[in-house]
């Protein structure tokens, strides 16, 4: 696909739809020997080919993914074995009708919060540590070392194993420094509050599919594997 066609495709991604572009990945491929120019949803199999013409740059052949329960790339409209291929107006047309009918309705899907995996994430956030058995004492200087340690290591391990958007990458860094300057100047019960509060609100804005919530879980769990010794001791 020539330059000019792709940046016509990330201004409807962009103006017409106002949707992140950084949610995209355009490559390009041959199939058949014909040039095919893929626009696909990141981290998804949600797809768009725009299959080139042999013969002409401004003619193609098209096909894109289905919003349904198993997501496959479909036919190729016209198929090969028919030699009409449309102009280039016809199947950015068809792109957009795509954008609108297939992608909108998927990311609303990636993007909504499930209440029930949120609630299991809070459930198992809260065993981890019974807050009854905690006093309110300051913590020890070795303690807050210990705290941002693990802090640091979570951080990283969200980056690294969810790959959250720099928005979100934001968020987590500003809950999680409030977290560590709360082991300073507040109690252990407190801080435990604390806490809880900072991972659910990192798990509710980081709920962009519903494994996200359980992966987070298990990098607390990874991170402050020594939780316990490291609260009480």
């Amino acid at each position: 696909m020539l330059k000019k066609y792709k940046n016509e495709v990330y201004q409807i991604i962009k103006e017409k739809f106002n949707l992140d572009t950084n949610r995209f990945i355009i490559s390009d491929f041959e199939e058949n020997q014909n040039p095919v120019t893929e626009i696909k949803v990141l981290g998804s199999e949600m797809s768009f080919h725009f299959y080139n013409s042999l013969s002409s740059w401004d003619h193609f052949r098209y096909r894109g993914t289905i919003f349904k329960p198993v997501l496959n790339i479909g036919e190729l409209v016209p198929p090969l074995n028919n030699t009409q291929v449309f102009d280039k107006e016809k199947v950015f047309k068809q792109f957009e009708n795509w954008i609108e009918a297939q992608v909108i309705p998927f990311i609303e899907e990636m993007d909504s919060v499930d209440h029930w995996n949120n609630f299991q994430f809070e459930q198992n956030i809260f065993s981890l540590l019974d807050a009854n058995t905690l006093d309110n004492t300051p913590f020890t200087i070795r303690q807050i070392q210990d705290i941002t340690s693990s802090t640091n290591v979570l951080r990283e391990s969200i980056v690294e194993r969810i790959n959250p958007t720099e928005a979100q990458i934001q968020y987590i860094t500003e809950r999680l420094d409030y977290l560590l300057d709360a082991t300073e100047r507040l109690g252990k019960f407190d801080w435990y509050g604390v806490f809880l509060s900072t991972l659910i609100s990192i798990a509710i804005n980081m709920g962009v599919d519903t494994g996200t919530p359980q992966v987070l879980y298990e990098l607390v769990k990874q991170a402050f594997s020594s939780f316990k010794l490291l609260i009480n001791n």
